[in-house]
């Protein structure tokens, strides 16, 4: 017998026609016929999707009766010879061939009791079904309407997993990768067509004071319903999306730079204007907008996310809450990507193990001993030459690499000291050791430090933690559980940088530390400035009331030396006093504790 199939449509798949057509082929076996046929109903279209025995499917069912009464009644319908049935005597397939006479045709009901289509067998012999034909007829209508309902959840599932993997869950926009995936294809259509595109890149302002406030569940509601306010103000070709945390992306198709700065000056006014309500309190937000085009000329995705990027930090920068436009030759913007540079080369470092650190002694103004060793970080480039500090610190702290470099410089150290605690010679020495705001804020960088004690046996007493005074104002809990925990294992804690955050000596209350090494600046003015020369004494008897000792900074001249001395203050850091310098060649002359390993962990 000769089949005929045609393609599914709409929620039936191409993979499901062999299918339909060997059931239609079954239906007209089992019922004696020379054809069958099987029509779907989908959104107001009425089209076979399957039949049997060859026949013409360009006139079922759009102009034939049989399957269009059977549909619309909901109910079966049998026609043993249609020549003498006036209601289908002009039927296209009973005036013209095949020359119908006979039809049987029943419903395709779905689980709702709405019919979803037909199921035919035709002839061109006049005839009439038997009764277990025409139960044959109906159960294999049934598996029809099961088939099509699995066809159908499939595919809803597989709709329901691209939804899932192209959008975020939390406000139903388009997420990071489909946001790149649209980018690509604009930089792409710029290089073929010269059209011009624009990206926006959007950082909310003051958002964490929503979480802080009331918890993340008003965060998320905030989230929700700004990116529904932002949707409402995109043209129907643009892509919102969120990127992740507050940040959020904008892809303006067709749009060039001047127009996407004015787009982007009424989205931030639309967000400035946004009135946020949850459990009495009422918040509002602000947002820096970093402006990038996409053009013939732009490389990539990745240097089109990036400029995005920097004109949004820039916006940070330079007081948040507006916009920023990207321009290649701005000053700023060479200097962002020169640190953006510097970020790659500081984790190549870390996994290379280029770090290395030189020891400045913090000396006794009055007896000139050694009170402790102050490790200061140092790079080698890929060429092997040293890095200045200045050169690298800033990026570091700028793209949150601290505490990467902190660990790093902790467990060297403690290493260290760990081996010299076991060498059987030379006196162990006390390593100063700088702590970044981001360590202080980690929760888990106290965990760690302890890790690392245990299993080096490092002695606490030969530690002295140095944490800068806007580091610890800025993170005042955290740092006051740091310092007592550990100043209970022995360690020692020095207050650096003091005087440069200074807003108010009440916070000294809550900080046991051992040391306050006031800041450089003081130091060298005291000489010539009365009034850093105050500030020099005023933080030498704040120092004495809460019984810590100070320590000079940047003592770089005989002269500074003596000055400090005079003033009373207890120790001394600086060229004047000692040039840093690596541990094994200070060892040498200052009759340390010296391994061998240490040259290289510690101290290269």
């Amino acid at each position: 017998m000769d089949t005929a199939r045609q393609t599914a449509e709409g929620p039936v798949q191409a993979a499901a026609d062999d299918v339909f057509a060997e059931i239609a082929e079954l239906a007209a076996q089992l019922c004696g016929a020379a054809y069958a046929v099987i029509t779907l109903a989908d959104e107001g279209i009425h089209r076979p999707i399957a039949s049997s025995g060859g026949i013409d499917l360009e006139v079922l069912p759009r102009d034939s009766r049989f399957c269009c009464e059977v549909l619309h009644a909901g109910a079966p319908l049998e026609v043993s010879d249609a020549h003498f049935d006036m209601r289908f005597h002009d039927d296209p397939l009973v005036a013209g061939g095949p020359r119908i006479r006979f039809y049987s045709g029943v419903p395709l009901i779905d689980a709702a009791g709405k019919p979803r289509g037909t199921l035919s067998v035709l002839d061109s012999r006049a005839k009439v079904l038997g009764t277990s034909q025409r139960g044959a007829l109906w159960k294999l209508a049934d598996v029809v309407v099961r088939l099509l309902s699995d066809i159908e959840a499939q595919r809803a599932a597989e709709e329901s997993l691209s939804w899932q993997a192209t959008h975020d869950a939390l406000t139903d926009l388009e997420n990071r990768r489909q946001f790149e995936a649209n980018l690509r294809r604009a930089i792409e259509s710029s290089r073929a067509l010269g059209q011009q595109h624009a990206v926006l890149y959007i950082d909310l302002d003051q958002f964490k004071v929503v979480n802080d406030t009331c918890g993340h569940l008003a965060g998320d509601a905030l989230l929700r319903e700004l990116a529904q306010m932002l949707l409402g103000k995109m043209r129907r070709g643009d892509c919102l999306a969120r990127l992740g945390g507050d940040e959020f992306g904008v892809l303006l198709e067709g749009c060039d730079i001047l127009h996407a700065q004015r787009v982007a000056a009424q989205l931030l006014s639309a967000i400035r204007a946004l009135r946020f309500a949850w459990d009495s309190q009422v918040f509002t937000l602000g947002a820096s907008i970093g402006v990038a085009a996409v053009s013939a000329d732009s490389r990539d995705l990745e240097s089109v996310m990036a400029a995005a990027d920097t004109a949004c930090y820039l916006a940070k920068e330079n007081g948040r809450n507006q916009v920023q436009v990207y321009r290649e030759d701005d000053e700023e913007v060479s200097s962002r990507h020169s640190e953006m540079g510097m970020v790659s080369r500081i984790t190549r470092a870390v996994e290379e193990n280029r770090f290395f650190v030189h020891c400045q002694r913090v000396m006794g103004l009055e007896r000139s001993d050694t009170e402790y060793l102050e490790l200061l970080l140092r790079m080698r480039d890929e060429q092997g030459r040293a890095v200045a500090p200045m050169a690298f610190i800033p990026a570091a702290e700028r793209y949150h690499l601290m505490g990467t470099i902190d660990r790093w410089v902790v467990a060297k150290a403690l290493r260290c000291l760990g081996r010299l605690h076991t060498s059987p010679s030379g006196i162990l020495p006390c390593f100063g050791l700088n702590l970044s705001g981001m360590s202080l804020g980690d929760a888990a960088f106290a965990d760690f430090v302890m890790q690392q004690l245990e299993e080096t046996g490092a002695p606490p007493e030969s530690l002295c933690f140095e944490i800068t005074e806007t580091a610890a104002i800025s993170n005042l809990g955290r740092a006051a559980r740091f310092i007592r925990r550990f100043r209970d294992l022995g360690c020692r804690f020095a207050l650096d940088d003091f005087g440069t955050g200074l807003t108010s000596f009440a916070y000294l209350k809550s900080l046991p530390v051992d040391y306050i090494k006031i800041d450089g600046s003081f130091v060298r003015g005291a000489g010539n400035d009365m009034v850093d020369y105050a500030v020099v004494d005023a933080i030498q008897r704040l120092a004495r009331a809460v019984g810590a000792r100070t320590i000079a900074e940047c003592v770089e001249s005989p002269e500074s030396l003596e000055r400090v001395r005079s003033l009373g203050i207890d120790f001394g850091q600086g060229y004047a006093i000692h040039a840093p310098e690596p541990y094994p060649e200070l060892a040498a002359r200052m009759d340390y504790a010296s391994e061998a390993s240490c040259t290289v962990h510690a101290a290269a």
